[in-house]
């Protein structure tokens, strides 16, 4: 006996159980497939991400103002991050002398 006098599955239990499952499944996939019906796919993560940032007809006046200026910011961010790193890690420039100037030094 297991735990809570439950009893142990037999194996043809378990085994009618699954082939009245597939058989339901079946039946289930021959309706669906007579009356067109589909299943909704599931959106991929970086589409969802797309969707949730860019402002669409069905957002409030607040969502659409709330996802432009958040947006923004991140444009903001990147760009300031950029020259930031541009400006740390950059190796310095050679400052070449004009033509003039080295014939006026020598």
């Amino acid at each position: 006996m297991l735990p809570n006098n439950r009893k142990p599955y037999s194996r043809k239990t378990t085994a009618a159980k699954k082939s009245t499952a597939s058989s339901e499944q079946s039946v289930s996939s021959a309706a669906s497939a007579k009356t067109g019906t589909r299943r909704k796919k599931k959106m991929p993560w970086y589409k969802k991400l797309l969707w949730m940032m860019i402002p669409t007809k069905k957002d409030s006046t607040n969502d659409k103002i709330r996802k432009i200026i958040f947006d923004v910011a991140i444009v903001v961010f990147i760009c300031s991050s950029i020259t930031a790193l541009r400006t740390c890690w950059a190796p310095p420039r050679r400052r070449v002398r004009s033509l003039r100037a080295m014939c006026m030094a020598s």
